[in-house]
């Protein structure tokens, strides 16, 4: 310790940088450590204090959260939710089926993100530009100030400019490729003109797949106004070319500098003793001297800070080519990057995906199983007649919670769903004679496949085919939840297996009546 002392007092720029780089590279695990491992870390801390004695969420339950709501408990629906949190309930093969049509409507199957060892060249590329500007500024970022905050100040500032610069270009490589997808889109589209603007997302994908690929690219692509724009670039490239002269000029006028105090430091005379005549001859061949040596450090300085420059210009140039190869010019393409890239195949994608929502369902009925016995104490006090809806136990698992949710999200889309599309036909019938919508609708039958004889009855159909898929879908999982019941070994007399078919009969007869109409 007392050793380090006197080095950094004798070195402080160094020490500073030093421990900037310190700084810098926990920061960057940090990142990398929070973008991999937060959602497990998080998931792990949930299970710990779930259980946790004395401090845990089960330890600290109190009759006030044993309420009953819907056949559960209070206390287990908040649990279920707290682990539902890390289950996804939209994955589904659509969600990665429409993710890759995305990526393929907007021409970007290809592309990636940056890849991370591009990062870390960047990284240090920002360090080593830093550097070399602290030395740079050192002088004269502060004028006035004492020697260890004008470096300070310099490391500071030349920090700053390395950061805005590796921003400013890789905004720039980007810019630059949403510019070649504008002109691809209208190459592609060849002066046709373009339909009316879709606002397309992962979600719609298939609502312009008859499209061209010109019109594609015009829903998805993130452009306000659908032209060129060359701000960013404009701009990055006048920054740049400023701090390179700038820094430049400035190692230029720090060489002038040290050449001057060369020149002040030889001006005494050595020569003194000896007779005028030699001493002026020997102060003349020592002046020719020095000033040769001086025009050779001048243009040997000069060219190398020329080669610097030159260099620090290809460091951008090369950073914008990052932004340029990497990244997407789609509204959503990133999220559907992410949704696809670690998987070559549909079944990868579910597999992996339900190896997750298994392992959460195993944790979530640990947890749930545990909590059983502390309600079941926190009940005996305050009596059995409110909880006299509760459910089975065999009933209330995370499987049948999560499937719950994933009707009730369902439902609410059809519902959503539903209401535009009578919307649209409010809006149609009050709008169109029907003659036009006849004509439409024939339209729409020959392109599509033989529905009725005129738009409204059509629309209804789909209506109805929407209500009929999503009572199948309810159905199914109310058949799996039955099975699973068996399996446990509940008896058919059993109310809450009674309760299962009297829904399942209801289904069938809704069922039914659609097949009917």
């Amino acid at each position: 310790m007392y050793a380090i002392m006197p080095f950094i007092m004798a070195n402080k720029l160094l020490a500073a940088i030093i421990a900037l780089g310190i700084a810098i590279c926990i920061a960057i695990i940090l990142y990398i450590f929070n973008a991999n491992f937060r959602k497990k870390v998080n998931f792990w801390w949930l299970n710990f204090k779930t259980t946790l004695p004395v401090f845990g969420t089960i330890a600290r339950l109190k009759e006030a959260d044993i309420t009953a709501v819907n056949g559960w408990y209070d206390a287990e629906l908040k649990l279920c939710n707290s682990f539902n949190v890390y289950d996804d309930t939209s994955i589904d093969p659509q969600t990665y089926e429409k993710s890759k049509s995305y990526l393929i409507s907007m021409c970007e199957q290809g592309r990636s993100t940056t890849p991370k060892f591009i990062w870390f060249a960047i990284i240090a590329l920002v360090i080593l530009e830093a550097l070399g500007f602290a030395y740079v500024l050192a002088g004269y970022t502060v004028p006035g100030a004492s020697e260890s905050t004008q470096q300070i100040a310099a490391l500071g500032m030349s920090f700053f400019i390395s950061i805005l610069l590796v921003f400013l270009t890789h905004q720039s490589g980007s810019e630059i490729y949403k510019n070649s997808k504008i002109e691809e889109m209208y190459i592609k589209n060849k002066n046709i003109g373009f339909d009316t603007y879709q606002n397309i997302s992962i979600s719609n994908e298939y609502d312009d797949q008859n499209a061209s690929i010109a019109q594609k690219i015009y829903n998805r692509i993130d452009s306000a106004t659908f032209k060129k724009r060359w701000i960013v670039c404009f701009s990055t490239s006048i920054l740049i070319i400023l701090i390179a002269i700038g820094a430049t000029y400035v190692r230029g006028q720090v060489l002038e500098k040290q050449l001057i105090q060369e020149i002040s430091t030889t001006s005494v005379n050595i020569y003194e003793t000896l007779p005028s005549e030699l001493g002026q001859i020997q102060n003349e061949a020592d002046a020719q001297a020095l000033k040769e040596q001086q025009d050779a450090d001048r243009k040997g300085g000069w060219a190398t800070f020329i080669v610097l420059a030159v260099l620090f210009v290809f460091v951008q140039i090369l950073g914008i080519l990052f932004g340029y190869k990497w990244g997407f010019a789609g509204k959503e393409s990133r999220i559907a990057y992410n949704n696809t890239h670690k998987f070559n195949t549909l079944k990868e994608y579910m597999d992996f995906h339900e190896k997750s929502h298994n392992y959460i369902r195993t944790k979530a009925d640990e947890k749930l199983k545990a909590m059983r016995p502390k309600i079941l104490s926190l009940r005996s006090r305050l009596g059995t007649e409110q909880f006299s809806t509760i459910k089975d136990d065999r009933y209330r698992t995370y499987q049948n919670y999560f499937d719950n949710k994933i009707f009730e999200t369902n439902a609410s889309k059809n519902k959503q769903n539903d209401m535009k599309l009578q919307s649209a036909i409010n809006d149609l019938t009050h709008k169109t004679a029907l003659n036009d919508i006849n004509q439409k609708a024939t339209q729409f039958n020959q392109a599509t496949q033989p529905q009725t004889d005129s738009a409204p009855n059509t629309v209804s159909n789909l209506i109805q085919n929407s209500k009929a898929d999503e009572l199948t879908k309810q159905l199914r999982r109310l058949e799996r939840t039955k099975a699973a019941l068996l399996e446990e070994g509940i008896k058919k007399s059993d109310s809450q297996y009674q309760d299962l078919e009297d829904q399942i009969y209801d289904i069938q007869e809704q069922l039914k009546g659609f097949d009917n109409a």
